[in-house]
Parts: structure tokens; C-alpha cells; sequence
């Protein structure tokens, strides 16, 4: 984060009269070395030193820049006691400046500017970013021991408590979709978590720091306890959530969702607006009839609304249609991924042929033109499969992020079981922890958990490239792989992972 900041130039566009606030997709929360700045949506994760988090915890929508700088200013070294005013402001400016620009924009100032994925926002954005309020922080709990110019460490394994929760809190779904990735068991409703073990879960997990819970499924809106489980996050001020679903969304219901501040979206699938495709892809006759009816009850209460379509040999002649149909019933976000492989259900038959992007590309080019104000493309992007491609896949290795799964997550089954991260299988051997009779940090720092994401036996590697290369702590324990993909290509996440360039399967055949 240091480098980052430092990298910002003398030209801030700030004046001390300007009121920033934080954006309600973001916290701050305490760890030994460091403040974890937490973003969720993609928005970035910081690890940050105090003395930034208090500068940070300052913007409140109230105080302007300048009573910031006049409240940091007794933090400045001593060294810098000539003019501790000016100092004051030379890193307040910076790390305000730095903060209110999307973590794209960051690393790349060219990237077109989405406010909402900035970490501050000004005063006149608060209401547009989400129905719920800025979170609030006194600064006094950031205080540093250390002078307010010492330089940051943000090395650590681990977070001390996971920043975010990840539930399917029901195995229930409403279609049977070809593209599914997720292999879930099928719990009868008489064995989910109960409402009580739930609701004390929360509370737990409110206790311990844990800033966002993530509904999951199955389909949340096939949950019987809904709107317990709304009311829990809106009392205990989670960060806000999206509900995605392929239910039916009743005017009833839709009303009732709207009511919460807690819910920023509701994101529905829609693969195509053709009926027969639509039906098609996710198995189920009359779906897009009644997702078309769902979106409009759901407009209707003024809930914000996104769409989602899976890009597939059978509907991507159709997402122009998609796009220009869903934006005439008034639609502000309409997303799209090509299929990728899943170790579970996957079909060759759906992967995307080269001249499909080819043709889509300049579809999406004619959009671009007709919306010019929507970020319109499409997740996934293409297979890399040529020399140019081996290059990037190399450079991508090098820059990878770190595994989220047992860093800073984990999953809760719809049963209480734990496992690492939502794509792997729910079964005896990712089970990592049961809470129903465990709490959130025993499984937390269970040994099972720590042993299948980052403190990797060794033994478990042996006949592979990873047990005799000299990388293999750094690589496995500092920065971590994907135990995802690891598990997708290989049947288990003790191999060399997809993308290691030492490894045969670093070119993936799509």
C-alpha cells in the first residue's frame, strides 16, 4: 500500500472544504501488524498501517479534509516538527486522493471510472452507492504505537478472523441448470442449520469482527428462514448483501426485499430472451416466463436489479437480443460469462467456439456505441491457447492474488458442514469443520482448515513436480494457488496448479 500511495502525484483535486465518507462495501478491522481495509464486490482488499487506518477511519461524511489534517497533525514525527502542518497534509491528501478512486483505477488510470467501487465517497454520492448507511469508526481504536511516519508491514499468512462468510444456507434450487458448477448435496430442510444454531452463528460472527456474510445456495429465496436471516444482518450491520436467485419473485415478496437496506441487488439469471433457449439451458419449462415477471415485480418495489447470462454455443447469437430486451424493461446491469469447465457437470458441447468471440466482439462493439455509459463485456474472456497466451498465463502467475479460501473465507455447508471454498465438493474429505457443535473461530483455526489452504503437508506432494522444488513454501504457504482450479483439473488439491509454469498442465485445453 506504501508503494501504491507513493506513486500518487502533487495533484490531488481536494480541497480541505471536501466531505468523504466511506463506502458502505468497505470495513476496517484491527489485526496485529496492520489494519485490514476490506472490499467486497471486487473492490480490493488493503492491508494498511494504523496511521493510514485512522486517517481512513476519520472520513465519517461529517468532518472536512481540513479537520482531518488538524487531527492527524500531532502523529507526524519529530523530525518533521518545522512544519507538521504541511506534512500532516501532504499524507492526508494522498491517501484520500488514493482511496476515492476505484482499485482499478489505481493500478491502471486509464480504466474508466466507476465511483461505486471507490473505498471513499464523497457526501453527494453516499445515497447513490447503496441504501445502506457509511460505516462508521472512531479512530481512537487505530491509535499506532508507532510515529505516524513509520513504514507499513503488510505481510501476514493469514487474517486473524475471516473478513467474509460464504453460506449456502439451502441445497433447494429452482432449476437444473447444464452449466451448473457447484456439486452440493441434497439436504432435506429438516437437516439445515437451525434457526436458533443460525441466528447465534451471526451473532458470533458479528462478535469476532467478521464483516460480510454471503447467501448462497441452492437459492436463497427457497430459504424457510429468509427473512430471520435478513433481520439478523440488518441488526447486526453486515455489509450489504445481493440476493441471486432463479426463483419466482412474487410482488409480495419483491416488497418485502425492498424493504431492507441490508440487500444492494437482486441478481437474477437470464441466459437469453428467448423463451425455448432460456428453458433450455437451465432445464426448466417456463423459466424465462416467470424470471421475466420476476424482474419486472422486482423493479416495481425499486429494488436495483442485475441480470446474469452464461455465454454458451446455444445462446450467444442471441445476448445482443438479451441486452437491447432486458434494457427496455428498465435493467440498469446486465452481466455475462462464458462457460468454463466444472469438475462436476461439465459438457464439452458448451464450451464457446473461436469464431463465436469473434462474432460477439463485434456485437459487443455495437453496444458499446448504442450504451455508452455501461461497462459492457463479458467475464471468463476467451481460452488462451497460443504462444502469446503461454506468456501472459506466465505473467499472470507471477502477479497472482492470493487464494481467498482460508485466508480470508471459508464456506458454511446448508448443514452446518465447513469446506475451504464453495466450488470444491461437499464431502468427508473437504469437510474442514461442523458448526453446529463448533464455533466460526474454532474451525477458523482448526488444523483440517490450515492444512488444505495454506500449511500444505508436504507428503501430500510426493510424485509431483511441487515436493522437490524450492518454491513450494513460497509458493504454496506465502502466496498460495487456486486449490479451486488445482481440484478441477487434477481430482485434488495436492498438485502443482494449473497455472504453474512447471507444471505439463499450464496450457489448458478448452
Amino acid at each position: 500500500m506504501a508503494k501504491l500511495i507513493e506513486k500518487e502525484n502533487n495533484n490531488f483535486h481536494l480541497t480541505d472544504d471536501d466531505v468523504y465518507a466511506i463506502n458502505p462495501f468497505f470495513r476496517l478491522r484491527n489485526e496485529e501488524e496492520f489494519v485490514v481495509f476490506y472490499g467486497k464486490e471486487g473492490r480490493g482488499n488493503y492491508r494498511l498501517h494504523r496511521t493510514h487506518a485512522i486517517i481512513l477511519a476519520l472520513c465519517d461524511g461529517e468532518k472536512k479534509v481540513g479537520d482531518i489534517v488538524r487531527s492527524v497533525t500531532p502523529f507526524v514525527n519529530k523530525e518533521h516538527s518545522v512544519n507538521r502542518v504541511g506534512e500532516a497534509k501532504k499524507h492526508v491528501y494522498k491517501i484520500i486522493s488514493t482511496f476515492k478512486k476505484s482499485y482499478d483505477e489505481q493500478q491502471n488510470p486509464n480504466v474508466k471510472r466507476d465511483p461505486s467501487q471507490a473505498a471513499l465517497i464523497s457526501v453527494s454520492n453516499v445515497k447513490k452507492m447503496s441504501p445502506a448507511k457509511p460505516p462508521v469508526y472512531d479512530a481512537k481504536d487505530f491509535l499506532p504505537k508507532s510515529p505516524f511516519l513509520q513504514s507499513d508491514n503488510d505481510y501476514q499468512v493469514r487474517e486473524r478472523v475471516p473478513s467474509e462468510i460464504l453460506w449456502h444456507v439451502t441445497s433447494d434450487c429452482a432449476t437444473d441448470c447444464q452449466y451448473c458448477y457447484l456439486k452440493r448435496r441434497k439436504i432435506p430442510q429438516s437437516n439445515l442449520v437451525s434457526k436458533e444454531r443460525m441466528l447465534e452463528l451471526l451473532a458470533e460472527a458479528k462478535q469476532i469482527g467478521v464483516f460480510s456474510i454471503e447467501p448462497s445456495g441452492g437459492d436463497i429465496l427457497l430459504y424457510p428462514y429468509l427473512f430471520d436471516f435478513l433481520d439478523a444482518i440488518t441488526e447486526h450491520e453486515f455489509m450489504p448483501v445481493r440476493i441471486s436467485t432463479k426463483a419466482y419473485l412474487s410482488k409480495e415478496t419483491a416488497k418485502h426485499l425492498a424493504e431492507y437496506p441490508t440487500i444492494f441487488e437482486i441478481q437474477f439469471s437470464m441466459d437469453s430472451t428467448v423463451a425455448e433457449v432460456a428453458d433450455y439451458l437451465t432445464q426448466t419449462p417456463g423459466f424465462h416466463t416467470r424470471t421475466e415477471e420476476s424482474i419486472r415485480n422486482a423493479l416495481e418495489t425499486g429494488l436495483k436489479v442485475a441480470t446474469k447470462a452464461v455465454i454458451t454455443p446455444y445462446n450467444v447469437c442471441t445476448i445482443p437480443r438479451l441486452y437491447r430486451d432486458l434494457k427496455n424493461i428498465g435493467v440498469g446491469d446486465i452481466r455475462t460469462a462464458t462457460y468454463c469447465r466444472s469438475a462436476y457437470h461439465h459438457k464439452d458441447r458448451l464450451f464457446n467456439h473461436i469464431e463465436d468471440y469473434d462474432w460477439l466482439d463485434k456485437k459487443l462493439d455495437v453496444l458499446k456505441k448504442e450504451f455508452p455509459d455501461d461497462q459492457i463485456g463479458y467475464q471468463n474472456g476467451r481460452p488462451m491457447v497460443g504462444p502469446r497466451d503461454i506468456e501472459l498465463r506466465q505473467e499472470a502467475w507471477k502477479g497472482r492474488t492470493r487464494c481467498a479460501a482460508g485466508r480470508t473465507s471459508f464456506l458454511i455447508c446448508a448443514d452446518g458442514k465447513v469446506i475451504p471454498c464453495e466450488q470444491l465438493p461437499e464431502n468427508e474429505e473437504m469437510f474442514v469443520g461442523d458448526l453446529t457443535t463448533q464455533s466460526i473461530e474454532e474451525v477458523w483455526n482448526s488444523k483440517k482448515l490450515l492444512e488444505k489452504t495454506i500449511y500444505y503437508p508436504k507428503e501430500k506432494f510426493k510424485n509431483t513436480i511441487c515436493y522437490e522444488c524450492e518454491e513450494i513454501d513460497n509458493c504454496h504457504t506465502k502466496m498460495g494457488y487456486c486449490i479451486r482450479d488445482t481440484y478441477h483439473e487434477c481430482g485434488t488439491i495436492y498438485e502443482a496448479a494449473p497455472g504453474c509454469p512447471k507444471s505439463d498442465r499450464f496450457v489448458r485445453k478448452f
